[in-house]
C-alpha cells in the first residue's frame, strides 16, 4: 500500500529516517511548525502531527491520523464525523515521566520542600520539623479520568501505602472491585461522594464536551478540607475562579498545575502569585527524545493499519478521547 504521509512534528532527521526506511514505498513530506499544508489536501493519505490541520480534514483520501499527543481535542467537530477516518492519539507514552511529576508535586508540598529550601538559602543548620507536612501512608487518592496514566500512578501509590479510589465515564458493576491497584472504580455520576473523603484528587481528564468546567464551585465545595489538588488533565477542565475560591476559603489547601485554561498562562494570572499554587507550564510528559517514542508508536500504528489490525491508542470518537 503505497501511502503519501505528511509529517508536522519537529522531528530530527534520525527520526526521518526511520520511518523512510520503514516505508520506503511512501511519499513522505516533512514540514516541522504551522506551515501551510493546503497543497497536500487531494494527495495526503496519512498524518503525523498536531491536531490543529484543520484544512487536512476535508481531503478525500485522508484515510489515518497519528496525533504527536495525547489530547485530541484541538481537532474540530468534523474529524469526529468521518467514519472512515481513524484517528490515534499517543497516550500511553506519557505513563512514567506523568506519574513522575505527579509524585514530585505531592512530595513537594507534603515534605515542604519549599521552607526547607529557605533554610538552605540562609545557610541555617535547622533541624527542627517545618510546619505544614504530611505523609502518604494513609491518604486517600481521587484519581479522576483513570486510564494508564492513572493506573500507573496508582501502582506507584500502593508502595506508598495510600488508598486509590479510580473514576472513569462509567464502570459496569462487576469491575469496580477488579482492578488490582484501586481500592474501587467508580463511575462519575458518584465523583462527589469521592471528592468528599479523599485527601488528595488528582485530575487526568480529556477535554470533551462532557468534561469542560468539570471542577467547578460545587464540585471544589464538595472537597474534603484541606485537600489537595492536582491538574494534569486538561486546562479547561477546571474553572480557575472556582479553584483560587476554593484555596483562599480553606477547603483546597494546596495545588498543583501543570496545564491552563489559557498557554502560556497569561503574566497577570492569580495562579502565578499563589503561595499555596504550584506552577510547571505543561511539561508532565516530556521526556528524553519524546518524538521518538511517538514515531515509534506512529511505525507500529501504520503497519497494523496496512494489515487491517487493530491499532493502538485509538480514539474513541463519540467520547473524544
Amino acid at each position: 500500500m503505497k501511502h503519501t504521509i505528511l509529517i508536522t512534528l519537529p522531528l530530527k532527521d534520525r527520526h526521518i529516517d526511520k520511518i523512510r526506511n520503514s516505508f520506503p514505498d511512501a511519499d513522505i513530506h516533512f514540514f516541522p511548525g504551522n506551515h501551510s499544508v493546503s497543497k497536500f489536501h487531494d494527495a495526503c493519505t496519512v498524518y503525523l502531527g498536531f491536531p490543529d490541520q484543520n484544512e487536512l480534514l476535508s481531503s478525500p483520501n485522508l484515510a489515518f491520523i497519528q496525533a504527536g499527543y495525547a489530547g485530541v481535542d484541538a481537532l474540530p467537530d468534523e474529524a469526529f464525523s468521518k467514519n472512515d477516518l481513524v484517528i490515534a492519539s499517543a497516550k500511553g507514552i506519557h505513563n512514567t515521566q506523568m506519574s513522575e511529576l505527579f509524585f514530585a508535586m505531592v512530595l513537594y508540598f507534603g515534605r515542604n520542600m519549599s521552607a526547607w529550601n529557605e533554610r538552605n538559602l540562609q545557610r541555617k543548620w535547622d533541624k527542627q520539623p517545618v510546619k505544614e507536612t504530611f505523609l502518604l501512608g494513609g491518604k486517600k487518592l481521587a484519581i479522576v479520568g483513570y486510564g494508564t496514566i492513572g493506573k500507573k500512578i496508582a501502582m506507584i501509590a500502593q508502595t506508598f501505602d495510600m488508598r486509590v479510589i479510580g473514576v472513569r465515564s462509567s464502570v459496569e458493576s462487576e469491575n469496580r472491585r477488579s482492578d488490582p491497584f484501586t481500592d474501587e472504580i467508580v463511575p462519575v455520576d458518584e465523583v462527589k461522594a469521592i471528592l468528599a473523603k479523599s485527601d488528595i484528587v488528582l485530575n487526568l481528564l480529556p477535554l470533551t464536551p462532557a468534561t469542560e468546567n468539570f471542577f467547578n464551585e460545587e464540585r471544589f465545595g464538595s472537597m474534603k478540607p484541606g485537600v489537595m489538588f492536582v491538574n494534569l488533565g486538561r486546562g479547561a477542565t477546571v474553572v480557575d475562579n472556582a479553584l483560587i475560591k476554593a484555596i483562599d476559603g480553606g477547603v483546597v489547601h494546596y495545588a498543583a498545575l501543570d496545564v491552563f485554561r489559557d498557554e502560556p498562562l497569561p503574566d497577570d494570572h492569580p495562579f502565578w502569585t499563589h503561595p499555596r499554587i504550584l506552577i510547571t507550564p505543561h511539561v508532565g510528559g516530556l521526556m528524553p527524545d519524546y518524538w521518538g517514542a511517538v514515531v515509534d508508536l506512529f511505525i507500529e500504528n501504520l503497519q497494523r493499519f496496512e494489515r487491517g489490525e487493530e491499532l493502538m491508542n485509538v480514539v474513541d470518537k463519540a467520547k473524544r478521547y
